[in-house]
């Protein structure tokens, strides 16, 4: 299964010790893949303009559904090793601007579902 999912750069970015850079394998690079789309604002990817959140979510907003549709359509549109029928995400706004997402999903043809929790300080 792993060489099916692809090898792709670590994300974030960072060394791997030898002068180039992380790699992450298989179910790691889907782990990766996911940071990425939620943790990028779109256009910010040269070669795949598509990739990412728009510009609104970053910013203060109230609505943590609308959030949680825009990331999983993201998901949708941005990865298609990701099951769409078993993705479900959820968000959350805590009081201290922080934006909590929990994103609970399946890779194509696999049983297991993983869950990925990552967030971002909104900008004010």
């Amino acid at each position: 299964m792993k060489s099916l999912l692809g090898t792709s750069v670590a994300f974030p970015f960072r060394p791997n010790g030898r002068g180039g850079l992380a790699l992450s394998v298989g179910e790691e690079a889907v782990n990766d893949s996911i940071k990425a789309i939620i943790e990028s604002l779109r256009g910010s990817h040269l070669m795949e303009p598509w990739l990412g959140l728009p510009s609104w979510i970053f910013k203060p907003i109230e609505d943590a559904q609308a959030i949680a549709y825009v990331i999983r359509q993201a998901l949708v549109d941005g990865d298609d090793r990701i099951d769409p029928a078993r993705i479900e995400v959820e968000a959350d706004i805590g009081d201290d601007g922080l934006l909590k997402v929990a994103v609970t999903y399946a890779i194509r043809g696999d049983f297991s579902t993983r869950t990925l929790q990552t967030g971002f300080r909104l900008l004010g």
